[in-house]
């Protein structure tokens, strides 16, 4: 199977290493000042020195939406939708902003 691949380069317990990651495992992407959160579906969180206008550019629209200014969500991945959040098959809860419906 081919999957689209995302380059990505994280620290992780203080090693700088670099590491390819399929992007249809990422669930969520959380905004954390200058760096990124990756939720992946396995349950690991990867930290990105990117920050998130990086991913929104670079990730495929068809699959990916910012419902807030903190997130980027993969659609494939949502549980629930509730009238201001959704709530993710991992059980992370999004808000929703009132400007950016989903």
């Amino acid at each position: 199977m081919n999957h689209s691949l995302l380059c990505l380069s994280h620290l992780e317990t203080l090693k700088i290493c670099k590491e390819q990651i399929c992007i249809s495992d990422i669930v969520l992407l959380r905004g954390n000042g200058n760096y990124t959160n990756i939720h992946l579906i396995c349950g690991r969180i990867i930290l990105s020195s990117k920050h998130l206008g990086y991913f929104e550019k670079n990730l495929p629209l068809t699959f990916f939406q910012r419902p807030h200014k903190r997130a980027i969500i993969n659609l494939n991945f949502i549980a629930a939708r509730h009238s201001v959040s959704l709530l993710m098959q991992n059980g992370e809860e999004v808000r929703v902003s009132r400007r950016r419906k989903i």
